[in-house]
Order: C-alpha cells, then structure tokens, then sequence
C-alpha cells in the first residue's frame, strides 16, 4: 500500500503535512533475516512498511513467541517502547527483504512541532495498534480452531507468506497440532 493512501486511511491531512512528512522519511531496504530491534534497545525510529513482512516476538526461556506480525502498508511503531522510550521487550524481525520509510524521533519531535495535526496522526496509529492488541486478546481466549479461522479471516495476507511455527507461537497452539488443524480445513 502506498505511504499517502495509509496516512489517509488513518487520518486524512493536509498535502504541506503530508510533504513534510514525506521530506522527512527515508526509503530503506533491508535483507530478509534483519533485526531491525532487538531486546533492551530503545527504538529511535517509526517506519513504514511499502514492502516485506516483519515479525515481532518476545523470548520465554529458549522459546520465541510471535506477538505480532505486519506487512505492506502497516506502521511499526512498539507504543511502549518508542513513547516511554523504556527497553524492548520484543524483537523486531524482517521475514522478507524488507522496504520501509523510517523517521528518525528526532524528526517525528519536528513533524510535531510544526503540524500540530501530527499529534492526531500519531494518536490514531497508536488507537490502530490498541484494537489489535485487544483483537488478539480476544482470540487468544478462543479454542484453537476458532483461533486459526479467525487469524485466516483477519490476517489473509499473512497466511501463506508467514512460517507456520510463527503463525502457531502468535495464536497459541502447538505447532503439530496447528498443522492437524489446517490438514483437516482441506479435508472438508
């Protein structure tokens, strides 16, 4: 999704604001496999995805737990992390080589200065991000099939391009047993 149809889909703005914005991102690739943060760090930066997957997960003893996944036209912006500048829990990770627009926070402090309507954007990603925390909540309470059907309806673009192991870490299910439960969808 390109950058100006996802701001606007979030808050509609102003071309100046919009420009500046644009003015103060940069495009940047990254191969597939990079850690754009990891555990402990402090994110200094916002991007947004024009292109790739990434992955967000958090470490329990030796095991990964997928928190959250994101692909064309999605925000990365960890909310506790970036505004409380507190250290990551999570980990962000790319699963495709990866195309992102990022601005520094330095840059972001600027936007804000400048646009007070940039505070409302940054308010209504953060909302976004808020009802996805829930909506995950809400199906991790779900019995495991249910889990995945609703993952499949909410997340179709994710389905055939992320790991099963991931997609079973972030809903809760034993690998194994996620892979019993897509064999027997085909069955019917």
């Amino acid at each position: 999704m390109e950058f100006s149809i996802a701001i606007n889909n979030v808050y509609p703005i102003d071309l100046s604001v919009h420009k500046a914005i644009i003015e103060a991102a940069t495009r940047r690739t990254f191969p597939k496999g990079t850690v754009l943060l990891s555990e402990g760090q402090i994110l200094d930066e916002v991007y947004f995805i024009e292109k790739g997957l990434v992955r967000a997960f958090y470490r329990t003893g030796r095991k990964e737990i997928t928190s959250w996944m994101a692909t064309e036209g999605r925000f990365i912006w960890p909310i506790p992390c970036y505004l409380l500048r507190r250290p990551s829990r999570e980990n962000i990770q790319l699963l495709e080589t990866t195309t992102v627009l990022s601005i520094s926070r330095q840059k972001v402090d600027e936007l804000k200065r400048n646009h007070k309507v940039f505070d409302d954007l940054q308010n209504r990603i953060m909302e976004r991000y808020i009802v996805l925390y829930d909506l995950r909540i809400k199906i991790l309470m779900l019995k495991a099939e249910e889990r995945l059907n609703a993952y499949e309806q909410l997340f179709p673009e994710l389905s055939q391009r992320v790991p099963l192991r991931y997609i079973a870490t972030f809903l809760g299910i034993d690998p194994a047993h996620l892979s019993r439960i897509r064999g027997s969808y085909k069955k019917k």
